[in-house]
């Protein structure tokens, strides 16, 4: 599940711990020099759409700002019955 998400969201980095369930200094370099690197800008900049998207999500008029006055209405709608 965990993959999908990086896949999907395209701006994760999961370090492989060892038999012991403890990330190495080995793997937290190589993990470094991934973010630090051209697929650390490509991670960056999906990260930023996903921040702008969520911003828009929730201003108002946004899908989120929209979907949660309906919520409440519709809860407060139920408490007059």
């Amino acid at each position: 599940m965990r993959r999908w998400w990086r896949m999907f969201w395209g701006s994760g980095l999961r370090g492989r711990v060892n038999g012991e369930g403890v990330l190495e200094a080995e793997e937290l370099i190589r993990c470094l020099d991934v973010v630090m690197g051209e697929e650390g800008e490509g991670m960056k900049r999906r990260a930023e759409e996903w921040r702008e998207k969520a911003l828009e999500a929730v201003r108002e008029g946004g899908s989120s700002h929209r979907n949660l006055g309906r919520f409440v209405e519709e809860v407060l709608g139920h408490e007059s019955e």
